[in-house]
């Protein structure tokens, strides 16, 4: 439930949705070559996750999303 969002304007999610997909690109770039599995940072609620695992996270965040359109589309 906390996830769940409220009062949400569509544009601007789309707007800071693509921001932070950017933002995504410009570290996985600037990250290249270095050791990610050597810094982490903690998830709200799943634990430390390290560079890389941030990645990983993030590509299947973002796909689980695109499932969910796909299946709204379908159900439309």
């Amino acid at each position: 439930e906390a996830a769940e969002p409220r009062n949400t304007d569509a544009v601007r999610a789309w707007d800071d949705l693509m921001d932070a997909r950017q933002e995504v690109v410009r570290v996985i770039h600037t990250g290249d070559g270095l050791a990610l599995g050597a810094v982490s940072a903690p998830h709200p609620a799943l634990g430390v996750f390290t560079g890389y695992e941030w990645i990983a996270f993030v590509g299947s965040h973002a796909a689980r999303h695109a499932d969910q359109i796909r299946e709204m589309n379908l159900a439309l």
